[in-house]
Parts: C-alpha cells; structure tokens; sequence
C-alpha cells in the first residue's frame, strides 16, 4: 500500500499552475480593485468575485509590480471571518475525527 504522504504529493503534483484560478485584490493609482493573477499579471475584474455575480473581466491588464496586494476580501463588505478548527489531518498520520469542531471568529483587521 501507498504511503499516504505520497498519495497526497501525487496527487498535488498533477494540478498545474495554469489550471488554478488565483484571485487577488489590489490597489493601484486608480483605486482598489479584484482581479485574477496570471503568473506577474492582473488581469482586472468588473466586480467583487465573492459578492457579485458574472463578474467578467474588464480587458485591463496590470503588472503584478505596479501594484499592492489587499487582503482577499473588502474589510468593509466583511467585518468578521468565521472558520472551523477541523482541518488539521497531517497527510503522513491516519485521520483525526473531530466530533465537535471548534469555531473560530478573526477580525478582518487581524488578517494580513
């Protein structure tokens, strides 16, 4: 049988990067935008991916350096992140069942 690490880097090393969409938010001389980033490109959306939809791209393309990266979300549209403490499996080790998970709450203003 496998090494399950192994599965797991296997099954990691299949995915391309041209085959992951990476969005970003950003800053620039214009104001603060979302977009998707293509290796040391942004190519711009029309919209917040995560509130609007048929977000589409606008045609714009900026330069990864001529910019500075936000947090993911709009501090303003979200003033709390929640998560569940429930996804800490170590590949190399068998599962843990969590009958319980914990919930955890960040303020934006935490995040980096």
């Amino acid at each position: 049988m496998p090494h399950r690490g192994r599965i797991f880097f296997q099954f990691f090393s299949f995915a391309q990067p041209d085959e992951v969409t990476r969005y970003v938010r950003f800053t620039d001389e214009t104001g603060t935008h979302s977009g998707t980033l293509r290796e040391d490109m942004i190519s711009v959306l029309d919209g917040d991916p995560i509130f609007d939809d048929d977000v589409a791209q606008t045609g714009e393309i900026v330069s990864l350096n001529a910019v500075v990266l936000e947090i993911p979300m709009d501090p303003t549209r979200v003033p709390n992140v929640l998560g569940v403490a429930g996804n800490s499996n170590n590949p190399n080790r068998e599962p843990v069942n969590v009958d319980h998970p914990r919930w955890f709450s960040k303020a934006t203003t935490s995040l980096a």
